[in-house]
């Protein structure tokens, strides 16, 4: 990881897992992994170097058998989802839930930064949003376009956050913990076996499906390298088709 110790969160751990997963690890290597960094931490903990191992007992194994498919929504969850989203916000208020599920499902950004990301990354004007390197997993800078849709998300939401300088403002700082409100409308949406994280690979999935170039997608995703957005490919058979018409026409 290329954040300090103390910064990191069980759904940020989460996120790597998944990653992980999508590069075609099986979960029992990713689980593997895993444990001498735990151990690196609860090291430095014994030794005053931290205060406390952030994620001791709040990340849980990968099954052996962990699935590499790639997990997003079929239009029917799609649907459910949508309503869902509404019918909880007619019955509880507005909350932060519904405009961070869209506009993570419009823009593919990691859980771990959109939560982190202020009002001073995004520029209104050019419709772009800058996802800081120390927000960032990788740990480098990116510069991402804003579709009309997600402009529209941040443009309807932000006189809601008045005050606060996070764009999804939690108590004094940026919000933290999501997962009992996911869960709870996963389950009112009757959607299974998807997490946050599958928003992200939603958003590629389907600009892959939409005909999108690869390498468009890889810099959409802010993926360092080619093979990490290579998974979706599959999903886009147009392509390998378009290859061949082009080489039978020579």
């Amino acid at each position: 990881m290329d954040m300090p110790a103390t910064s990191l969160t069980p759904e940020m751990m989460e996120e790597w897992q998944q990653d992980e997963l999508q590069r075609g690890l099986a979960g029992e290597s990713i689980n593997r992994n895993l444990t001498p960094f735990q151990a690196m931490l609860t090291w430095g903990e014994k030794r005053g170097h931290i205060p406390a191992n952030p994620i001791r007992g709040k990340v849980e194994s990968l099954p052996k058998s962990g699935s590499k498919k790639i997990r997003y929504l079929l239009p029917d969850e799609r649907e459910r989802l949508f309503v869902a989203l509404d019918q909880r916000e007619e019955e509880q208020g507005e909350d932060y839930l519904k405009s961070a599920v869209l506009f993570s499902l419009a823009t593919g950004i990691r859980k771990g930064t959109l939560l982190r990301l202020t009002w001073e990354d995004v520029d209104m004007r050019t419709k772009t949003a800058v996802l800081r390197g120390e927000i960032m997993k990788g740990g480098a800078t990116w510069t991402i376009p804003l579709s009309t849709v997600a402009y529209e998300i941040l443009e309807a939401w932000k006189p809601k956050t008045v005050g606060s300088g996070f764009i999804f403002p939690g108590d004094g700082t940026h919000l933290q913990d999501t997962r009992k409100p996911w869960n709870n409308l996963m389950k009112r949406a009757q959607i299974t076996s998807f997490s946050w994280h599958c928003l992200r690979h939603d958003f590629a999935s389907q600009l892959a499906m939409k005909g999108v170039n690869i390498l468009t997608i890889k810099e959409h995703m802010s993926n360092k390298t080619l093979d990490m957005t290579l998974v979706y490919a599959h999903l886009a058979p147009h392509i390998k088709r378009e290859a061949v018409e082009q080489f039978c026409g020579m």
